[in-house]
């Protein structure tokens, strides 16, 4: 015996584990268990590794910490970067929004159909008025990711990026210029006014209003019209405001945050949204700051690191204990080491 505890001899241990993990306890439940019943050298560590092995764990645990935020880079001018994305529907359309990096100005444009050749009409509308962007960025939507969509960004020379799927959050800034837009315009429609005069009036106010990040209405940024303010010569560096708010946002997003990178040929889990679980799967290559490319039974797939976990592929490891004399209790922690010895460094 080890105080109250029954010493395991290494032939039993493996049952002993798989008694104490009937119902999937995590680690430290599992440990709580053993520590009222049982005792061998080492426990802890072989408790750890059985819950990390534990197949079933692995596919239906919690999703992991989100990964810090990733942040653009801010533009140097106006219409360098766009985002662009469509919601909907409601109100009986389809809505395709567009939004500016740097000025924040937006566009918005109802449709009945969302679809390539559309896309292209209303992009053209605003490259009419405001010349050609550098740069677009949009979800994998199939009207963004058509072969029409790539010759028309091709002759005018746009570099297209996708961001990861089903992740909003990489294309954050378009995705709160819906939230706002929607709420705001809903709230329009209530007066009873008709669909285009409430798309005006709700517009003019969100060009028109200095916003959070800036510091300066979307509208002065991008037509270069100062709001009536006594504050206008005391205008602040856009840049430096751009990049403080966006260091206030990452430090308030990572606090919860933990950094992953995942290398070729690693072994991973990958979180299937429509199954609500984790399946086995292998790293090809990565394929942005926080993108991979993922083998997932011969499908290759791209995956944000929010979904990805690294994967136990061996069994646990080889339970060993220590065969000899039992040290005396008072001179034991709970994995059976001397206290009255240093630790070797």
């Amino acid at each position: 015996m080890f105080g109250h505890r029954m010493i395991i001899p290494e032939k039993l241990r493996r049952n002993i584990l798989n008694i104490l993990h009937e119902g999937h306890p995590g680690r430290s439940a599992m440990m709580s268990n053993a520590k009222m019943y049982v005792w061998w050298p080492g426990i802890t560590k072989d408790v750890e590794n059985f819950v990390d092995c534990c197949q079933a764990c692995q596919k239906f645990r919690a999703k992991a910490p989100e990964t810090p935020l990733y942040c653009w880079n801010v533009p140097e001018k106006p219409w360098d970067r766009l985002h662009i994305d469509f919601t909907g529907p409601f109100d009986g359309k389809y809505w395709f929004v567009l939004v500016d990096a740097y000025s924040k100005w937006m566009e918005i444009f109802h449709t009945d159909s969302p679809n390539s050749y559309n896309v292209c009409l209303m992009l053209d509308s605003c490259f009419a008025r405001f010349g050609v962007p550098h740069m677009i960025v949009s979800d994998n939507g199939t009207c963004f990711t058509s072969g029409i969509f790539k010759e028309f960004c091709s002759k005018r020379q746009i570099k297209h990026i996708c961001t990861t799927p089903y992740h909003s959050r990489s294309n954050g800034a378009v995705e709160r210029v819906i939230r706002t837009f929607k709420a705001r315009y809903n709230a329009e429609r209530e007066s009873k006014r008709n669909r285009n005069e409430c798309l005006n009036r709700v517009l003019f106010n969100l060009r028109n209003t200095p916003h959070t990040s800036t510091q300066h209405s979307p509208a002065e940024l991008m037509l270069g019209r100062k709001t009536n303010s006594s504050l206008n010569n005391m205008r602040p560096n856009i840049r430096e405001s751009m990049l403080h708010a966006q260091f206030k946002q990452k430090q308030y997003h990572d606090r919860s945050s933990q950094h992953r990178e995942f290398k070729p040929n690693e072994k991973v889990w990958v979180f299937k949204k429509d199954k609500h679980q984790y399946i086995p799967g292998e790293v090809i290559a990565r394929s942005g700051p926080l993108s991979y490319s993922v083998d997932t039974d011969g499908y290759t797939e791209r995956k944000h690191a929010d979904d990805l976990r690294k994967r136990e592929c061996e069994e646990t490891q080889s339970i060993k204990g220590k065969i000899g004399q039992v040290p005396p209790l008072s001179l034991c922690d709970d994995d059976g080491q001397n206290k009255s010895e240093p630790n070797q460094t």
